[in-house]
This record gives C-alpha cells, structure tokens and sequence, in this order.
C-alpha cells in the first residue's frame, strides 16, 4: 500500500464523513488512538501476522482500541485487511492538518534555550495570531544553542528573536566594517 497516496485518500474520506455527521474531534481522537496502537511494533506484528487469524486480530483491535467510534473500528479493520496499518500515523496527521485548516488553525512550534511557562507560551502565541492572522497552536522544544530568547515557526514563517541570532548578526557586521 503506497502510504501517502493512500493515507491522503483515506483521510479525505474520513474528514467529509467526519464533517458531515458533526463529529470533527471524536475522530481527531479516534484515529490518534489507531496511529498510536499501530505504531507499537507488537501490534504491528500481531496484525500483520499471515498466520494470526482475522476473527483473533478483531479481538485484539478490540482489546486495544478502547472507547472508538465504530465506524473507526471499521476503518482500523479495513486497514488490517488491507495491509494498511502503517498508513495509520499519516491518516492521522493528514486528517489533523485538514481540520486545522477547517477550523483557521496554524500550528507552530516555539524553540528556546529554556523551558517556558503556559503563560508565556500563551504570550507568543498571541503575538503570532497577530502576525498570520489566523489562531495558533503550539508546541515548545528546548534548545540550548538558542542562548535566550526564541525562534518560531508558523504558518511557513520564521521568527527569529533569539540572542544567538543577534550575535551572529553583530559579528557580520563588525567583519564587515573591519574590512
């Protein structure tokens, strides 16, 4: 199974029917949960199995993939019998990014030398609305060669407000005149 071609397909068909039964979260849930158990490699290698039984691999699905919708389940039986339990993580993110656009959500990352507080990370994301006029979730990484300061990335934008940035600028500069 070509995973991207195919995930991209699978989860066009799951955000339209997502969409029109109201259920945009329940399967933003429900598929992160399938990525998340078909990720595992003892999983993988339970539902991959040409000699496990359909009717034992059901029973484990059903074991394993708890509190889904079960349309989802039949989507993650569909996926076993077509040998397309690697696509899972892709249909996830695919659908993700498909209602991230529905819903006028970027999403961003902030990268800084130290851990910030939620009401920080709050601040620049409110800073960053403002910059690509649409609402912004992010994620924070820590990165030591930042020095103070941070860089963010959103909506194919960079900014960079980190000191290392500014050293760097400073030394060109002063290469520069000293020429």
């Amino acid at each position: 199974m070509a995973k991207s071609s195919s995930a991209k397909r699978y989860a066009d068909a799951v955000f339209q029917l997502a969409l029109e039964t109201g259920q945009l979260e329940q399967w933003a849930r429900d598929l992160t949960s399938m990525a998340s158990v078909f990720k595992e490699s003892g999983a993988q290698s339970i539902l991959r199995s040409k000699t496990i039984k359909p009717a034992d691999k059901d029973k484990f699905l059903a074991l394993t993939l708890t509190g889904i919708s079960p349309v989802a389940m039949n989507l993650a039986r569909m996926l076993v019998a077509r040998d397309g339990v690697g696509a899972a993580t892709e249909i996830a993110i695919q659908y993700q990014e498909m209602m991230d656009k529905h819903q006028g959500v970027e999403r961003g990352e902030v990268v800084t030398a130290i851990d910030i507080t939620p009401e920080q990370q709050k601040t620049i994301a409110s800073s960053l609305e403002k910059i690509v006029g649409h609402k912004v979730i992010l994620t924070t990484r820590k990165d030591p060669i930042v020095v103070a300061g941070f860089v963010a990335r959103v909506g194919g934008k960079v900014i960079d407000g980190s000191v290392r940035t500014k050293l760097l600028e400073l030394q060109k500069e002063l290469l520069q005149s000293s020429v």
